[in-house]
């Protein structure tokens, strides 16, 4: 069996990649995919598969309020779906249904990761607006992929349709810009394209992360949001008493209080010496007369 290096590896990166994938997935995605080409003989779609069970234990996570668990998940998810791809283009063994196979279970794992944070989080707080975030996020997912292939044919038709005629119509003299911002444009993408950065810096990729990686350990990280409102004193600050303990406990009140106690007392005792007389008298009428003095 054929060593690969991570040379190698690198050979079946993406020309140009996010720059979520580009800094923060990559450097291991290609390590593992080394390991993984050099030892094993799992396949692509195995990877597929597998990138799925952990996206849907991200989704579990992330339900059962599991923040921080559904984040690192949902990273590792990713990251073996970047692995995949490097595996089939190193070893020659990418299919049509791998492809597919890679694409529905990304979109998969995108609306459960939705509807796991979504219900998570409503289940915390019992704000509706959650749940209404959550499906935005699922809503946006789809739309952007399903859009994207027809988006392709529009632009491919708009230039068979402009080619004719910017051959026909003579060219106008172009009119010099300024030089200055036309130059740090240049360099700024140039840059980005030696580091195998795209040019458009927010594309799916990092609205994931964002919201599935950042956003949950961000709340992961921060108060309990049943907590909101409530005041905590600072650590080592005296607690100062509120305006209602003040008043429950001012003489005014202490003395009300007392005086509703002791007439609480004498209530209790008039009832109690009615009761008495009243138990009295009736014994007094159930007992049998003996004479008719009685």
């Amino acid at each position: 069996m054929r060593t690969y290096s991570l040379d190698d590896v690198y050979a079946t990166r993406k020309r140009r990649d996010s720059w979520w994938t580009v800094y923060l997935v990559d450097p291991a995605a290609c390590r593992v995919a080394m390991l993984v080409a050099n030892h094993t003989e799992i396949t692509p779609n195995a990877l597929t598969v597998f990138s799925l069970i952990l996206g849907m234990g991200s989704a579990a996570c992330l339900a059962a309020g599991q923040l921080a668990a559904g984040a690192v998940l949902f990273y590792l998810s990713f990251m073996i779906d970047c692995v995949d791809g490097k595996i089939a283009r190193l070893k020659g063994t990418g299919t049509p249904f791998g492809l597919w196979l890679d694409y529905v279970g990304d979109r998969i794992r995108v609306v459960c990761c939705a509807a796991g944070l979504a219900y998570g989080q409503y289940a915390a707080t019992g704000s509706v607006d959650f749940i209404l975030l959550g499906a935005t996020v699922a809503v946006l997912d789809l739309f952007r992929y399903v859009n994207a292939p027809q988006m392709k044919r529009v632009r491919e038709t708009i230039r068979e349709g402009l080619a004719p005629r910017l051959t026909e119509v003579p060219q106008a003299p172009r009119v010099p810009g300024p030089k200055r911002s036309r130059g740090l444009l240049r360099r700024f993408n140039r840059s980005l394209a030696r580091r195998r950065v795209r040019s458009h810096l927010i594309s799916g990729i990092e609205f994931h992360a964002a919201v599935f990686v950042g956003g949950a350990a961000d709340r992961a990280g921060g108060a309990d949001p049943r907590d909101r409102g409530r005041q905590h004193p600072a650590p080592g600050q005296r607690d100062l008493p509120c305006l209602s303990d003040v008043a429950l406990h001012s003489p005014k009140h202490r003395g009300a209080q007392a005086a509703g106690e002791s007439r609480a007392r004498a209530n209790r005792g008039f009832t109690k010496c009615l009761t008495g007389r009243y138990s009295s008298l009736a014994v007094h009428a159930r007992a049998p007369r003996c004479c008719s003095s009685c």
